[in-house]
C-alpha cells in the first residue's frame, strides 16, 4: 500500500529540487554542446579524407585545436552530467516518497544504483524512470509518449559503437579511419539526442513538484 506524507515523512523528506535541476541544465547544456561540437568534426574530418572538400594548413590547425579541447572535455562533462542525474534522480523519487508513492515504486536508493548493477543496469533505468513518470503525472495521467524509450536507445547505442570504436585496430589510414568516422560522429550525434531528451524529461517532472508541495504544505 502507498505511504502517506505523514506515514513516510520519518523515512523521505521532501526538498525542493531547483537548485539540482540548474545544476543539471548546465551540466547538461555543456555536454550538448560539446557532443555536436564534436559529431560536427568528425563529419568535417570524413568529407576531407574522402576527398570531397579540401582545407588550408592553418585552418586544419585551427580545428584541430579545437577539436582537441572539446575532446579533452568528454570525461570531466560526462562525470559531471552522471553527477548531477543521479542526485536529481534520487531527490526526485524521495520526493515522491515523502508525497506517498504509489505501490511498486522503486526506493531512491535503488534507483540511482540500478545504473550500476550489471545486467539490471541495461533495462533497469528505463524502468525506474517510467515509474517516476506515472507517480509524478498519477492524477493527470500524462504520458511521456516515447520520450524514455527514445532516451536510453540513443544512450544505448552510442555506448555500443563507443565499444566498437574503442576496440578499432590502431590504422590511421584514410580508408580505415573513414568508417570510425562516420561511426564516432553517429555516437556523439546520439550521445547529444540522448542528453537532450533526458534533460527534456527532466524537465517535465520538476514542474509538478511545487504544486505537489504547496498541496502537502499548505
Amino acid at each position: 500500500m502507498a505511504e502517506t506524507y505523514t506515514e513516510g515523512a520519518s523515512k523521505h523528506r521532501w526538498r525542493d529540487p531547483k537548485l539540482l535541476w540548474r545544476f543539471m541544465l548546465v551540466a547538461y547544456v555543456a555536454a550538448i554542446i560539446t557532443y555536436l561540437a564534436i559529431a560536427l568534426n568528425e563529419t568535417l574530418v570524413w568529407f576531407i579524407y574522402a576527398g570531397l572538400i579540401s582545407i588550408e594548413q592553418q585552418p586544419a590547425q585551427m580545428i584541430d585545436t579545437v577539436a582537441a579541447v572539446f575532446n579533452a572535455s568528454i570525461l570531466p562533462v560526462y562525470v559531471v552530467c552522471a553527477i548531477a542525474t543521479l542526485l536529481l534522480l534520487y531527490r526526485l523519487v524521495e520526493n515522491v516518497h515523502a508525497l506517498g508513492a504509489p505501490e511498486g515504486m522503486t526506493g531512491s536508493g535503488m534507483a540511482v544504483a540500478s545504473f550500476f548493477i550489471p545486467i539490471l543496469s541495461l533495462f533497469m533505468p528505463p524502468n525506474v524512470m517510467g515509474k517516476l513518470w506515472r507517480a509524478r503525472f498519477q492524477r493527470t495521467g500524462r504520458q511521456p509518449n516515447g520520450v524514455i524509450a527514445l532516451w536510453w536507445t540513443t544512450f544505448m547505442i552510442s555506448n555500443v559503437l563507443g565499444v566498437i570504436i574503442s576496440r578499432a585496430p590502431a590504422d590511421e589510414s584514410a580508408e580505415a579511419m573513414q568508417p570510425l568516422l562516420v561511426i564516432s560522429a553517429i555516437t556523439f550525434f546520439c550521445r547529444a539526442l540522448a542528453a537532450g531528451t533526458l534533460l527534456s524529461i527532466f524537465g517535465a517532472l520538476i514542474k509538478p513538484d511545487d504544486q505537489d508541495a504547496a498541496e502537502v504544505f499548505a
